[in-house]
């Protein structure tokens, strides 16, 4: 449609038909190059909006913003188009104006459910949690067994310290799904009791969730430095080798725990339960193999002998570990060197805090690690972590396994 006469208003109305098309059968480039190519003639506002459609699609986050902001200009009740721009906004990491532009939503729909949610999201991540609770209990109003709000909710009540209402929604949760294993678990968890592990949906879901932001979180936010210190702890060990041949990474993430290892271990393989953070550690050519898993079904079914197994901050996730222990030493060669660490409990086993992470006390790990085979190097109390500005006690461990003698 390019010549030097303005095309008619049929022919503008059969070009940008075309391009409605084209974005519906999911031809994104060729689209938005027609609706761009249509606001040289006509500035018109679902031109616009549609163009913010299709950069959000495409992940375009900041650039589908401002195609809503110039849309909403022209069109500021228009529910839609604000509602797109708050999902955009909340992408950006421009929380409060995303909730700016929800609470004008709901403004319009009173009975929009979404955009309810949506705003309670956002102020759960603010930390805001009073207004996170007040718009997850209008969900409910709007529909009263909604799964995600009323999981969200105990969530919420349970970060602000209200463990009752915390039961009481993870209980309604389960009535309405029985099968729900992560309310379960963070039922065990507000309530006292002590399962053996944590469900593998659950810790898949949370990574999964977490895995975009992991990185900058744990080492900015939480100021997480684990691995760095197994490495200088490693290395300060008067016989530990200089190189090994290759390592298991248990619980790799995002390969944030074996960086400091890299070139100290000469292949390194890697099993995580989350796909979407083993994506990531995929990018970062630290690994030979990687292996979407639990741990011990990986150590089960393992071809290599390892001389270096490393788990960082995994066993948050593990109650009992002496199945995992047992394993590590089936598929581990003579002097192979085990890295980890452990949250810190004052109790004789191990046990499920309310943050739903498992904490072990130094002598059951002592037992457990004698029990399957494995000397103890060094064991070494420290800050892991901070959570809510205090920080998290625990120990970085160091073991060798031992030569056993015919």
């Amino acid at each position: 449609m390019h010549n030097t006469q303005t095309p008619s208003q049929e022919e503008l109305h059969t070009r940008f038909s075309e391009a409605c098309q084209l974005h519906q059968q999911g031809d994104l480039d060729e689209a938005k190059s027609i609706y761009s190519e249509l606001l040289e003639y006509i500035q018109a506002p679902l031109l616009y909006y549609n163009l913010g459609l299709v950069h959000h699609a495409e992940q375009d986050f900041e650039i589908a913003v401002k195609c809503f902001e110039t849309a909403a200009e022209a069109m500021p009740e228009d529910p839609d188009c604000l509602f797109n721009l708050a999902l955009c906004l909340k992408e950006c990491d421009r929380l409060e104006d995303s909730v700016i532009i929800y609470n004008k939503v709901v403004s319009l729909e009173p009975e929009n459910s979404d955009a309810y949610y949506n705003l309670a999201s956002s102020h759960r991540e603010l930390k805001q949690y009073d207004l996170a609770i007040k718009a997850y209990l209008r969900v409910l109003e709007i529909t009263p067994n909604h799964k995600s709000t009323i999981n969200n909710l105990a969530y919420v009540y349970q970060l602000s310290g209200n463990i009752e209402a915390a039961v009481t929604f993870y209980k309604r949760l389960l009535e309405l799904d029985p099968e729900h294993e992560a309310a379960r678990h963070m039922l065990a968890a507000v309530t006292g009791t002590t399962p053996d592990n944590s469900p593998e949906s659950y810790v898949r879901d949370v990574f999964d969730n977490y895995s975009e932001r992991y990185e900058e979180s744990l080492t900015k936010e939480l100021k997480y430095n684990v691995p760095q210190k197994l490495r200088d702890a490693l290395s300060a060990l008067d016989d530990a080798p200089m190189r090994f041949l290759r390592g298991f990474d248990l619980g790799c993430g995002t390969g944030l725990g074996a960086e400091p290892f890299a070139e100290l271990v000469q292949t390194i393989d890697g099993v995580d339960l989350s796909p979407k953070m083993i994506d990531i550690a995929s990018q970062k050519g630290i690994y030979s193999d990687l292996f979407t898993n639990n741990i011990c079904d990986a150590l089960r079914s393992a071809t290599a002998e390892y001389d270096f197994l490393l788990a960082t901050d995994v066993f948050a996730y593990v109650g009992d570990l002496s199945e995992l222990f047992e394993l590590a030493s089936t598929c581990s060669g003579p002097n192979c060197y085990f890295l980890f660490s452990t949250e810190s409990t004052q109790t004789d086993n191990f046990i499920l805090q309310p943050t739903g992470r498992f904490a072990h006390s130094v002598e059951y790990v002592r037992t457990i690690c004698g029990r399957q085979g494995w000397e103890l190097c060094l064991t070494k109390e420290t800050h892991l972590r901070m959570d809510k500005g205090k920080w998290i006690n625990g120990n970085i461990w160091i073991l060798k396994k031992k030569n056993v003698i015919e």
